[in-house]
């Protein structure tokens, strides 16, 4: 097992100067003086110091625990700590070792001491997918040569991506340094602090192995991403010259296969009922012979799919027609429109498939239930019409079947918008702050904070999010709030153990035309050491 210990140095105006430390634990010291300072001993562990800052050229570098077998380095450089104390660190992964690595997918942190420390520009909490190859096998109880190390992942365990940094074959040969991936904390308050630093490894490819995983493709972008677990029981076949050979998923969502001979191999899976393909369903793997006579091996042959709930049977129906008095009623004078479109998707399914009509003659309507191909909630929705404006919502979710009938009922009303007064559009803006003295107020002392999401609660499967900027400012525009119906504002990542104002916020459209700014803040509470 590798240890090292290590000093960053950073600086702000004026000159600030850090140090960072890793025992256990990685942990960074700011300290507002003119040069480094001993750190005090870390929560855990040994303490026993040395630093490897290199002032020619701006970088410093550490090791951290690393599996077996890998010697890998952390290369950081660019320190920074901003004027909303956030702490930026340019960190890089460094093969130290005499052998090619494949390169580690990540860089898990975890265990931050104190607990209101977070990283802000990576998923946080993250769940691990099963079949994640777990770096820190537990040690056996009785062998005392092994330092346990903490619960995997860990509590508020968050992963820093760098796949993709390490070139087009996803190696690191020896001495070799990835690109760097920019980490950044926030909740330091210019303040010590510490965390475990793991490596998210995977295992070299075997000779003359083909393999993979079939996964969940929760956001439909066609690569597995570190939250996306396994499926098990689908079918994936190896085509050969006189045969298909077919291995089904395990638990974890994996297949292999072992080859004798080089080839250009064709691997094809079968998509079961329920789902779709988000990534090619046929996959070519080149497999060569080395110089030393060994075949070489692939172990990313993965394929995605993402998966929809059984059709309901029933039916939407309605008419979309002239509003002559606006009321938003169909009354007896009010005739119906014709060649309008209307759409109906599920809101609960990973990949809504959308069912689209034409209104008749009449203005009239029909969607099918199983053209919809996902369970109830639904989100019906007029398309729009040149000319016109709406005298009812443009968009009616539908979440409960009435009673004694198989069908809803759904009309649109529409008026000519040349005598209509302006449209309604809303406009949400606010500030995520620190809340100094938790008063629930924006204090003039009380700094915004950056790289904060906040997200429109609504009913559709749509999400709609914005970021604070460098003064904490966020804003949705009506173009925005106006995609689906809004009943709430929360402030989603990162996670603050302490808020000051309520969160999520809820709100109420106005249906006056003309336009409106709602002002919503949130304020956290960032405690010091």
């Amino acid at each position: 097992m590798n240890r090292m210990h290590f000093f960053l140095t950073g600086h702000r105006d004026p000159p600030l100067h850090f140090g960072v430390l890793l025992a256990l634990p990685v942990m960074f010291l700011l300290q507002s003086c003119a040069e480094n300072v001993t750190p005090d001993p870390t929560p855990s562990g040994d303490t026993d110091f040395s630093g490897n800052y290199d002032p020619s050229s701006g970088t410093m570098e550490f090791t951290v625990e690393s599996p077996p077998g890998v010697l890998a380095r952390l290369v950081a450089s660019g320190i920074t700590l901003d004027a909303n104390e956030l702490l930026h660190v340019n960190v890089a992964i460094r093969n130290d070792g005499s052998e090619s690595i494949p390169g580690p997918s990540g860089v898990l942190v975890s265990h931050f001491q104190p607990p209101w420390v977070f990283p802000m520009n990576t998923d946080c909490p993250v769940p691990i997918p099963a079949d994640s190859t777990d770096p820190w096998p537990r040690p056996d109880p009785g062998d005392s040569t092994i330092t346990p190390m903490p619960p995997f992942p860990g509590p508020g365990a968050c992963v820093f991506d760098h796949r993709g940094t390490y070139g087009e074959d996803g190696m690191l040969a020896a001495g070799e340094t990835s690109a760097a991936v920019e980490w950044i904390f926030g909740g330091t308050g210019g303040n010590s602090f510490a965390f475990h630093a793991r490596l998210l490894t995977e295992p070299a490819p075997q000779d003359g192995v083909i393999s993979g995983v079939v996964f969940d493709d929760h956001n439909e972008n066609g690569q597995r991403d570190l939250d996306e677990p396994g499926i098990q029981g689908v079918g994936v076949g190896l085509v050969m010259p006189d045969l298909v050979r077919i291995q089904v998923t395990d638990e974890r969502g994996r297949y292999v296969f072992e080859v004798l001979e080089p080839g250009l191999y064709t691997l094809n899976m079968t998509v079961p009922d329920g789902a779709r393909a988000t990534t090619p369903e046929e996959l070519q793997v080149l497999i060569v012979r080395r110089d030393d006579g060994s075949l070489s091996g692939f172990l990313h042959a993965n394929f995605g799919l993402v998966r929809f709930a059984v059709p309901e049977e029933g039916f939407i129906e309605g008419t979309v027609f002239v509003d002559h008095n606006r009321n938003g009623l169909r009354d007896r004078a009010d005739e119906g429109y014709a060649g309008v479109g209307i759409s109906a998707s599920g809101l609960l399914c990973l990949s809504p498939v959308a069912a689209f009509a034409t209104t008749d003659g009449l203005g009239h309507y029909v969607i099918r239930g199983s053209d919809i191909r996902c369970s109830l909630p639904w989100l019906v929705q007029r398309m729009p019409v040149a000319g016109f404006i709406g005298t009812t919502p443009d968009q009616v979710p539908l979440a409960q079947r009435p009673p004694n009938t198989n069908g809803f009922h759904v009309d649109f009303g529409i008026a000519p918008e040349d005598s209509t007064t302006d449209p309604v559009n809303v406009t949400i803006e606010g500030f995520v702050f620190a809340d100094r003295n938790q008063d629930g107020v924006q204090d003039p002392d009380d700094p915004g904070i950056a790289f904060v999401e906040l997200q429109l609660l609504s009913p559709c499967d749509v999400v709609l999010a914005a970021t604070t900027d460098s003064q904490g400012y966020f804003r949705f525009d009506p173009n925005v709030v106006r995609t689906c119906p809004v009943y709430g504002v929360m402030q989603t990542r990162p996670v603050f153990h302490v808020h000051t104002t309520p969160n999520p916020v809820e709100i109420v459209l106005p249906t006056v035309p003309g336009n409106h700014l709602l002002r919503v803040h949130f304020g956290v509470g960032l405690e010091r050491n």
